[in-house]
Order: C-alpha cells, then structure tokens, then sequence
C-alpha cells in the first residue's frame, strides 16, 4: 500500500490496523514494536502503551477512552496508536530488518 495514500481525519492508527497496512501479522508486528522500544506494558497483560519519545517524535499518541462497567463506573484506558508519519518510519524501520 502506498504511504501518501494514507489519510484519516485523526492520523492516528489501531496497532492491529497499522500491521495490517504495514502487512505484518499483528502478533509479530507488537512483538517487533516491542523489541525496537516503542510500546510497553507497565503490568503483565495490560495496556500497551508508547514511549514518550515516540510521542513527542509525534510517531505515536496515547489518547484514552471512556467505558462504563455494568456496575456503572467510569473507566478511563490508555490506548496507542500509530501516527502517519510513524507508519512511514516503520515501514523503513520493516524494510531495513528484511534486508538483513
């Protein structure tokens, strides 16, 4: 897919979207964001979250969203996503690994 054609009134993109345009399996694609020091987790099997470098890079934002338990509590959770021009540094980042 070609990059320029990437457009979305956000600019931002889900890490299973973003592996998909960038024809990665998701798993392998977390797994390789991980490795390269882009998203971590702060607990065993929460969030994924950027790095703050990546943020302010402005490769990858953190916005939240708000969900209501059955209970009836608000829950407020971190979500990553993947910038335009992150998705153009990654694509170089993929294509320099494959050519090792």
């Amino acid at each position: 897919m070609a990059l320029e054609s990437l457009q979305r009134h956000d600019g931002l993109f889900g890490l299973t979207e973003a592996a998909k345009i960038l024809e990665m399996q998701p798993k392998q694609f977390i797994q390789f964001l991980q490795q390269k020091g882009w998203v971590y987790r702060r607990a065993a099997g929460g969030n994924l979250l950027p790095y703050q470098d990546k943020i302010q890079k402005q490769l990858m934002d953190c916005p939240t969203i708000t969900l209501q338990t059955a209970s009836g509590i608000e829950k407020v959770i971190p979500c990553a996503k993947i910038t335009t021009k992150g998705i153009g540094v990654l694509s170089e980042e993929i294509k320099k690994q494959s050519m090792h």
